[in-house]
């Protein structure tokens, strides 16, 4: 087998794994009212995320997409 229908065939199993954790990920994501699909996460950089899924970000421990940020708790009223 060449490199290229290596390449080829690796590539296709990683994209059909894809596939099957996006609809993993669907399956779950919808085992939830959407009015509760509320995410704090660990940094804003995981917006596409919760684009993609539905979910809307309420709030970051790191409020940047800089790592330097820092904490805080101020602003976490909802």
């Amino acid at each position: 087998m060449l490199g290229t229908q290596i390449y080829k065939v690796n590539a296709d199993a990683y994209i059909a794994q894809l596939k099957e954790l996006n609809q993993w990920i669907i399956e779950q994501v919808n085992a939830i009212p959407a009015e509760r699909r509320l995410l704090v996460t660990n940094h804003e950089a995981v917006g596409y995320f919760a684009e993609r899924y539905g979910f809307e970000v309420v709030g970051a421990v790191i409020p940047s997409l800089s790592t330097d940020a820092g904490t805080s708790a101020k602003g976490w009223r909802r």
